[in-house]
């Protein structure tokens, strides 16, 4: 087996080949990456003189997407170019290749001039174009400067990435992922090296036994009729259901399966086709709509998942493989009905094929289901005995498909983090650092399976935790959704961020963290909105917790590759941890213990956190994202066309802002009687119901840290539905039985 460092390096050929590829800052349904480059330019010619101011122009529109950086080769003479760097790649696909392209494009070019014509020059061209001057950092990030000092580059960073990845990847097909799997074992044991390697003592794995549901066997097509052949769809099971043997079924639609979707239509004995988005990029939208639960309450033998925004099928947990307690897995509760994912082209394939008239599928699914065996790895920092605090510091390595960003990046992170602080003076360290990295978090619902195993062991930690930091979601490109279009947009800015946490003092550290490196916005999530790791038992052993995550909107599919992901932003992402890791150990002793919001604190009767921060004392960004009111705002609505007496459910796609936005300052107006009667409370996420049909607004309000505000509003048409002809009877009985209240009320005030 190869080293973390070292081995690793001869399979980093293909993305190692030119810095490029390390340079991408934006893509579209054609991915573009732009960087600068220098070349030995030919003697300036009065020609390029004329064309000068435009092409500065030109440049100064690529520049913002260069990533900041300008290399500068050592040459002869003093010259520079700007080199335009374009891969192709269509962000549907992850099976073709890529093709290559360079273009240099000429700014600016001198001859046998003296010294100071150059320089005089260079020093105007410094001045005159703001995306250069702003390339150039004004002074030099002290923590940067000692990150790199230690050989931690973003560049070493991907080394540990790819190798995590190509593990990850190497099986092929769509269940190559790092589950509990021969590859699960080669990169926990990867890990484990990588662990020693970085200077960490008492590395050691820790061994629980969950159940193992593995799919054997599995294939979906439709049914061809008339001598027709049948047209086989590229499926994924959702992870833990019960199987099928050449099932034959007919197809229903239900939409994002709303209870007014449902409405009217028969699903006995049928299987069921769900519409599903991912509510703020990690919420499935079956799970606030509750179609799986409904479509099995009504009879349903199977359930068809049609993703709605990625052209590629994607992993799902929905049934329970069973808690861990005493370190053995509990009885299994697999969800009923054999259930699939497909990809969001096939979904209207088979869509087209229901609205055509009666179409049925066969699937086919064979799973294993046994006791297995998983590991969690653990390593230590020791601290310098000032006090006997801990921090926590780690995260989930098991992963859906290659898992570049879920959450091979932030295991890459984890391994740079290690080696940094293994450097760092022990005088320095005040606090023991803990580095684990968990297994489990994909492989089922029950996200506690390998947390649970690893807090059952940590008693000796009761009141000593200090935070856990949770590394989730390293950090890549955005993309979103723009207004329920299906079009995919690429935002040119990193993927928008979240702070979740246990208390104001951590979220001070993550703003001032958040502010220094991201490029994107961010939002500040309520205290104890638990989510990944720590949801379950890292939140539930009433630890301090700290989380800073973003997941793309491809995540959770075969599409959440590597080159989606950009060393410059995994390596931010690092310094975002190290700079809070810093703020922990320099944290006064107990302090973040006792300021503590988490609900399930172990503390002693009538003790409660002592605060010593509000909300609206949090740090400000120094360097605002956006100026003035917040821009590019745009929101997501399912289902688009809703029924009568049922959910309409919406959130956040993407918005622009000043600093890092807090729930409280996103409002929702949706025109109906509820909203009177019961306005909706600021959220990212927010829903209603409307009791009458017709257009309908429904209203975003977005409001900076300033006060300034922007607003954007959507119409929707609601209908009534299967049962439109009694609804208006019901609307007519309900307004004569009004009509009649009032004349006897105003009858008793005239008697």
């Amino acid at each position: 087996m190869s080293t973390p460092e070292n081995g690793a390096r001869d399979r980093l050929v293909r993305s190692a080949q030119t810095r490029n590829q390390y340079l991408m800052a934006g893509q579209s349904e054609h991915k573009r990456a732009w960087l600068l480059t220098t070349q030995d330019i030919s003697p300036i010619s009065s020609s390029l003189k004329k064309t000068f101011s435009h092409q500065l122009k030109i440049a100064a529109n690529i520049c913002p997407y260069a990533g900041r950086q300008m290399l500068r080769s050592q040459q002869p003479r003093f010259t520079i170019d700007f080199s335009l760097y374009h891969q192709s790649h269509h962000p549907s696909s992850n099976y073709s290749k890529e093709e290559d392209q360079m273009a240099t494009m000429r700014i600016l070019s001198f001859g046998k001039h003296s010294i100071f014509v150059k320089l005089m020059v260079g020093i105007w061209v410094f001045l005159a174009l703001p995306a250069l001057s702003h390339a150039v950092p004004n002074e030099k990030d002290p923590l940067d400067q000692s990150v790199k000092e230690l050989r931690i580059t973003p560049e070493s960073i991907r080394v540990y990435h790819q190798a995590l990845v190509d593990i990850a990847t190497k099986a092929g097909g769509l269940d190559s992922g790092i589950r509990l799997n021969e590859a699960g074992r080669e990169a926990v044991e990867y890990l484990f090296q990588g662990y020693q390697e970085a200077g960490l003592s008492k590395v050691r794995f820790e061994e629980f036994y969950p159940n193992r549901w593995w799919p054997e066997q599995y294939d979906l097509a439709i049914i061809g009729g008339s001598g027709k052949p049948d047209q086989k769809l590229k499926a994924f099971p959702l992870w833990s259901c019960e199987g099928a043997n050449n099932l034959e079924l007919e197809v229903v639609y239900v939409g994002y399966g709303t209870s007014g979707e449902f409405r009217g239509l028969d699903v006995k004995g049928k299987v069921v086709l769900v519409d599903m988005k991912r509510i703020l990029h990690f919420i499935p939208s079956f799970n606030f709509t509750k179609a799986l639960d409904t479509a099995k309450e009504k009879g349903a033998k199977a359930i068809i998942v049609a993703e709605a925004i990625v052209d590629a099928p994607t992993g799902d947990p929905i049934g329970k493989i069973g808690d861990i307690k005493g370190q053995k897995g509990t009885e299994p509760k697999l969800f009923p009905v054999p259930a699939f994912s497909i990809s969001k082209s096939e979904g209207q394939i088979l869509k087209k094929r229901v609205e055509a008239g009666p179409t049925k599928v066969r699937m086919n699914l064979k799973y294993s289901l046994s006791p297995g065996a998983a590991r969690n790895l653990v390593g230590e920092i020791p601290g310098n005995g000032k006090t006997n605090e801990v921090i926590i510091i780690g995260g989930h390595y098991d992963s859906w498909f290659d898992g570049a960003i879920d959450n091979l990046g932030s295991q890459a992170s984890l391994l740079a983090m290690a080696k940094y602080y293994s450097q760092i003076p022990q005088a320095r360290r005040n606090r023991t650092l803990l580095f684990v990295s968990l297994f489990g978090h994909e492989y089922g619902i029950n996200t506690e399976m390998g947390h649970a195993a690893f807090v059952e062991k940590r008693s000796d930690l009761q009141g000593r935790v200090t935070c856990f930091l949770n590394i989730d979601g390293s950090g890549s490109w955005g993309w979103e959704e723009k207004d329920d279009s299906g079009e995919i947009l690429p935002t040119n800015a990193d993927d928008k961020g979240g702070i979740f946490t246990t208390s104001w003092a951590l979220s001070a550290m993550a703003h001032r963290a958040v502010y220094k490196y991201a490029k994107g916005p961010w939002g500040q999530y309520p205290l104890n909105s638990f989510v990944a790791d720590l949801y379950g038992p890292i939140s539930g052993a009433g630890w301090p917790c700290l989380l800073l995550i973003s997941k793309h909107i491809y995540y959770h599919s075969p599409l959440d590759t590597l080159d989606r992901i950009s060393t410059d932003q995994v390596y931010r992402r690092t310094l975002m941890n190290v700079s809070v890791i810093n703020d922990l150990l320099e944290s006064p002793a107990g302090y973040l213990i006792s300021a503590d919001a988490n609900p399930n604190r172990k503390s002693k009767e009538g003790e409660s956190a002592k605060f010593d921060l509000t909300p609206d004392k949090l740090p400000q960004n120094p360097n605002p994202w956006t100026k003035g009111a917040p821009t590019d705002l745009s929101m997501n609505i399912v289902p688009p066309k809703p029924h009568v007496f049922s959910p309409v459910i919406t959130w956040v796609s993407y918005f622009k802002a000043d600093a890092v936005e807090t729930a409280e300052n996103i409002r929702w107006d949706f025109g109906n009687v509820l909203g009177l009667v019961k306005p909706p409370k600021p959220h990212l996420v927010s829903g209603s119901m409307y009791f009458v049909p017709g257009t309908k607004k429904i209203s975003m309000t977005v409001t900076d840290s300033k006060g300034r505000s922007s607003s954007i509003t959507r119409e929707i048409t609601v209908s009534a539905g299967q049962y439109a002809f009694l609804y208006w009877i019901a609307y007519v009985v309900v307004a004569l039985f009004g009509f009649w209240m009032i004349r006897l009320v105003w009858r008793r005030l005239k008697g």
